[in-house]
């Protein structure tokens, strides 16, 4: 067995010293606006991750449901100023069968037989448009131009656009409702929670 040089050691620690202080400034008001599911759906509600860009949050998840391949979940991405935008197949099959490996090739994965259409989410009360993917049990809906004021992005030319992409299985989409988060400390606690329950 090898064990780690102080030095290692050292690093792991800043490393998590680090991620526990970029964790708890999420606390309180979102940087940006961030929704997650309101009403019915898969519990618990968690932050499920973040993606930042010279130090400033561009893409937060909040997941509904346990983690499981064939448990019933709801995830809800909103990204905002996000250089590498993914298609919607992309989103789908990211949390379907999870970020490919260092040597796995992503185009090798396999496509499926997914339908295209058009529906309505209803997001802070207000129906909006969404291109809708579905494939068998998975379908994914995203909803462009929601911006922190809540109107269309061409309404406000100095309002920001909010891109929100949302990712479900067996829960139809039609019972999906959206609100903005105003607090994220409940999702990172429910985090924190869930990453104990899978240790035990």
């Amino acid at each position: 067995m090898r064990y780690a040089t102080e030095d290692e050691g050292a690093r792991v620690a800043a490393v998590l010293a680090e991620a526990a202080r970029r964790m708890a400034a999420l606390r309180g008001a979102p940087p940006f606006r961030v929704c997650a599911v309101t009403g019915p759906a898969p519990e618990p509600a968690w932050f499920a991750e973040g993606h930042r860009r010279d130090d400033v949050w561009q893409r937060i998840t909040v997941r509904h449901g346990r983690l499981g391949q064939d448990e019933a979940g709801v995830w809800v991405t909103s990204a905002v100023r996000d250089a590498e935008p993914v298609s919607l197949a992309e989103s789908l099959r990211l949390e379907r069968d999870g970020y490919p490996r260092a040597d796995e090739d992503p185009s090798a994965r396999e496509a499926g037989a997914g339908r295209m259409s058009r529906a309505e989410v209803v997001v802070d009360g207000a129906p909006r448009a969404a291109d809708v993917l579905t494939e068998g049990t998975w379908w994914a809906a995203r909803i462009e131009a929601v911006t922190d004021a809540g109107t269309d992005a061409d309404a406000d030319a100095d309002a920001e656009s909010v891109m929100v992409t949302v990712v479900g299985h067996h829960v139809p989409i039609g019972q999906v409702r959206l609100a903005t988060v105003t607090d994220l400390g409940p999702y990172i606690d429910a985090r924190e929670a869930e990453l104990a329950r899978l240790r035990t």
